[in-house]
């Protein structure tokens, strides 16, 4: 309920080209705000406790930003600021519902549809499938003159919950507990993976950044079949070399990392906006002579038996297992990794052509994290990190790492863990080398006792040391 804070911010821009409707577009959008209580609901705090009202009505304007006589040279930049102007806008929760759209007119021809959900009303696949699927035929529908084809809601968030809540029974809650505090008694919070960047990870701002990456074709084919013959997941095996590169770089044995489960077991609301998903908590513990194939067992475990727990949310959970907390970071880890089936942003309208622009966010959730979306054959992401900790350069090379492991954890799985060369001969060459020329020229014939002397007559005032 931070109301300055952009931190839980989605903001998401697609390009179009052609000749758009835009009221078309604003009842489009009014269509699906009819359709989803989340988008026409507030959360006020009522003495302390927060509290969901939803409004039976909300006429959504579409705002129109005009930028079409601003000199084509500069019209790029100027797109780029208000939009990260807007991705760092926070909401008012208690005030509006907690969804914006905004539109960007660059000439007739060509717009910027700019939107904005706070995580609290929308998970991944809220924005990702069902607002952009339902918007796109919203827009058709009209372009023909035809009803939409919509699948029938048979229940809204807060109902789901309620029914969520009815069917569990207190021994499964209790026993799913117990299990948590077990599974991450004396658990560390904290991973160090700046590469030795001094910075105090536990003083520094909520300031981020965004770095986007795309594993290179081979190894994605690679990946998934290694996956195929050993009968798990891609995700279990991207989790398990993100486990390894944090064991590397941090020499740490016991790391915990956070990831994402959708909740959308139930049909019922597979094509509803809400925020179902809960994140857990997987703790891998490496020994020495670990290999590969071993790490990869163990996190398929845990992963499994996370799944298997995660109907206690992580709010309930953190108040269960009070751990020390801090405003600006996360109570029980402090890296992240997602991996989505779909594109992440994939908003199509009836004959206009569309492409997808990168919105910098103002701030990050976690010291770092990695979301990947698999789509079309083809494995893409980001990288989003603490500018305090982490900056741009540092963050390929730690991409350029992982890419290694998974290279090497897919080709040579039975190799150990503790073994991997991550440093190939040019770096090798860089930090043995060149960063470590020490040779300079040496006078020979003083002592060194004399040398100290002239450099104390030289800068009188300096001082000789620090200790």
């Amino acid at each position: 309920m931070n109301p300055d804070s952009p931190a839980y911010n989605c903001p998401e821009a697609m390009r179009f080209k052609g000749m758009l409707n835009m009221n078309y577009l604003e009842w489009s959008i009014n269509e699906l705000i009819k359709r989803h209580e989340v988008m026409r609901t507030i959360f006020i705090n009522d003495e302390g406790t927060p509290l969901q009202v939803v409004l039976n009505k909300r006429d959504f304007r579409l705002p129109v930003v005009d930028i079409s006589n601003t000199l084509n040279n500069k019209k790029e930049k100027m797109l780029q600021e208000l939009l990260s102007a807007e991705a760092a806008t926070p909401f008012a929760l208690d005030k509006e519902p907690p969804f914006t759209a905004k539109l960007f007119k660059l000439d007739d021809e060509e717009y910027v549809l700019f939107w904005n959900f706070h995580h609290i009303i929308a998970d991944g696949w809220s924005s990702a499938l069902v607002f952009t699927n339902e918007i796109a035929e919203l827009y058709k529908a009209r372009c023909e003159e035809r009803q939409p084809v919509l699948q029938e809601i048979s229940v809204q968030p807060i109902d789901y919950l309620y029914m969520q809540q009815q069917a569990l029974s207190q021994d499964k809650i209790n026993r799913q507990k117990t299990f948590w505090k077990t599974e991450l008694e004396g658990a560390p919070s904290e991973v160090d993976l700046s590469l030795g960047r001094s910075s105090d990870i536990s003083k520094c701002s909520n300031h981020g950044h965004r770095s986007y990456f795309n594993i290179p074709q081979d190894l994605y084919h690679a990946l998934t079949n290694y996956a195929l013959e050993h009968k798990t997941s891609t995700y279990n095996v991207l989790m398990t070399a993100f486990v390894s590169l944090a064991h590397i770089l941090s020499r740490a044995d016991d790391i915990s990392i956070g990831t994402v489960i959708a909740g959308r077991k139930n049909t019922s609301i597979k094509h509803v906006m809400g925020n179902f998903a809960n994140v857990v908590v997987v703790r891998a513990k490496l020994e020495q002579e670990l290999t590969f194939e071993m790490l990869l067992e163990q996190v398929k475990n845990k992963v499994l038996k996370a799944i298997d727990n995660s109907d206690v949310s992580f709010e309930e959970l953190v108040s269960t297992l009070r751990p020390n907390r801090d405003r600006n970071k996360n109570p029980l880890f402090n890296v992240f990794l997602s991996l989505f089936n779909g594109d992440g942003n994939a908003l199509k309208l009836e004959g206009l052509t569309s492409e997808a622009i990168q919105v910098e966010p103002q701030e990050a959730r976690f010291d770092l994290s990695i979301a990947m979306f698999e789509v079309n054959q083809s494995l893409e992401g980001y990288v989003e990190y603490k500018t305090d900790l982490f900056d741009d350069i540092t963050i390929k090379r730690i991409m350029t790492y992982y890419q290694k492991i998974l290279s090497t954890l897919v080709h040579q799985s039975e190799l150990c863990i503790d073994d991997v060369q991550l440093v190939d001969e040019e770096e090798e060459r860089l930090l043995c080398q060149n960063w470590n020329d020490w040779y300079t020229p040496f006078p020979r014939d003083i002592c060194l006792h004399e040398m100290f002397e002239e450099q104390v007559s030289r800068v009188p005032e300096k001082n000789s040391h620090y200790f």
